[in-house]
């Protein structure tokens, strides 16, 4: 993974930071600071367990520095406020947790929860004062239906987290895998509920 900037014909490329090995650069939301000092991007690793955090590349040096001392599951993306009095973050604190938004600020990097709440936001944009987003919730069901009449199905299961595969194991019971407080897990469940 590198951090890489060019000019917009794409000349002039350059690296600024690098990630090998279990250490890894986010695909989503670099962010320029609004004076083009640094770029702000989401750089994680993998030791048992995956941890993020937020990285300052100083844009000239390729000086790094981490942004607040939170460190998260993943975040989606960061957005500067146009004062640089700091950054909003779409962010997930557990692998099973929704990313929430989130305020660092800067250059302290003190972290303030901006949306409390089970939904589910993905980016995050920021005009003046005001912040875009795009809220989705998510509700995970198991539904059993007789093979060809799908609109008799008959949900047996609720609230069974984000499940990663399932399988028959009797002719009554179902197995399957699911992230579900933080963890993932292999349940069994009978195919009445």
């Amino acid at each position: 993974y590198s951090l890489v900037t060019a000019d917009v014909d794409g000349g002039n490329e350059r690296i600024l930071a690098t990630r090998k090995g279990r250490e890894t650069f986010s695909t989503y939301g670099l962010s320029w600071a609004p004076d083009g000092s640094m770029i702000v991007c989401p750089a994680g690793r993998w030791d048992q367990g995956h941890y993020v955090k937020l990285i300052g590349v100083d844009a000239e040096t390729g000086a790094e520095r981490v942004l607040g001392q939170q460190s998260w599951f993943s975040i989606y993306q960061a957005a500067w406020q146009q004062d640089m009095s700091g950054l909003i973050i779409c962010a997930r604190e557990q692998p099973s947790s929704p990313h929430q938004i989130w305020r660092i600020t800067y250059p302290e990097g003190l972290t303030e929860k901006v949306t409390n709440d089970l939904n589910e936001y993905k980016g995050v944009s920021i005009s003046g004062g005001l912040i875009a987003t795009v809220q989705t919730n998510r509700s995970w069901r198991m539904w059993l239906a007789t093979s060809g009449t799908t609109e008799q199905a008959v949900p047996i299961a609720s609230g069974v987290g984000f499940t990663y595969g399932m399988s028959w194991v009797l002719p009554d019971q179902i197995v399957h895998s699911s992230m579900i407080r933080d963890k993932l897990n292999i349940s069994r469940i009978d195919t009445d509920g």
